[in-house]
């Protein structure tokens, strides 16, 4: 009889582990693209800040991290700024051409309080 209800008990919380755990897929609208790896989009009706995962792009911006960037990556500060501008160039050409198709998978929030997540082209 216990090995039974050990087994029911198993089956319940593995079962309801692997539901918790599975990432939900949202239809976005394109709201704006803050830099190469941060974006605006309208989730739900809600505008989010999202940061996209597994992307880290130089800054385009005057601000703490590109000094920080600069001095890690032997560059000067312009340099930074203008590579992140390139990044975010790239990134809006390649988000404009499926803007109509894109889907985010959201992987929780930053100390900003940004969505974190990965985009899906559908």
């Amino acid at each position: 009889m216990s090995i039974k209800l050990f087994f029911c008990l198993f089956v319940l919380l593995f079962s309801t582990g692997c539901a918790y755990n599975t990432p939900t897929r949202s239809k976005i609208e394109l709201v704006g693209i803050t830099d190469g790896d941060t974006i605006k989009a309208r989730v739900s009706g809600n505008i989010e800040s999202v940061r996209l995962l597994e992307i880290d792009c130089y800054e385009t911006s005057r601000n703490k991290r590109a000094h920080k960037q600069a001095k890690e990556y032997q560059k000067t500060l312009e340099e930074v700024i203008a590579e992140g501008k390139r990044s975010k160039a790239v990134l809006t050409e390649l988000l404009n051409k499926n803007k109509n198709k894109l889907y985010l998978t959201r992987e929780g929030k930053d100390r900003y309080n940004r969505t974190l997540g990965y985009l899906l082209e559908m």
